[in-house]
């Protein structure tokens, strides 16, 4: 049982009203750091994405700023870059059959 504030909260019925499992909730507490961990790194990537996306001055597809974080030395897979500018909100540059569209 949790004890807040003078209140017994019990951590079997929480997790039946979040609609969860009592083990995956003890791994959500065990795994804080690995969590925090990891979106420092998101936040680093992000960082070196955002910068190739403003170089030169102008908008770049998911390609273009993968070659521009070359010098960067980071190695990101196309798929891992393209789900961070989802993420961020980047209108990045996207050729749909020789038609320039803005995403």
């Amino acid at each position: 049982m949790t004890e807040r504030d003078d209140n017994l909260l019990d951590i079997t019925w929480l997790c039946e009203a979040a609609g969860v499992s009592r083990s995956g909730y003890y791994h959500y507490l065990a795994t804080e750091d690995v969590r925090s961990q990891h979106e420092k790194l998101d936040h680093q990537s992000f960082l070196i994405i955002l910068e190739a996306y403003q170089f030169r001055g102008y908008n770049k597809g998911a390609r273009g700023i993968l070659y521009a974080a070359a010098p960067y030395e980071t190695s990101y897979c196309s798929k891992r870059e393209r789900k961070m500018i989802l993420r961020s909100g980047l209108r990045i540059l996207v050729l749909v059959s020789q038609i320039l569209i803005e995403k």
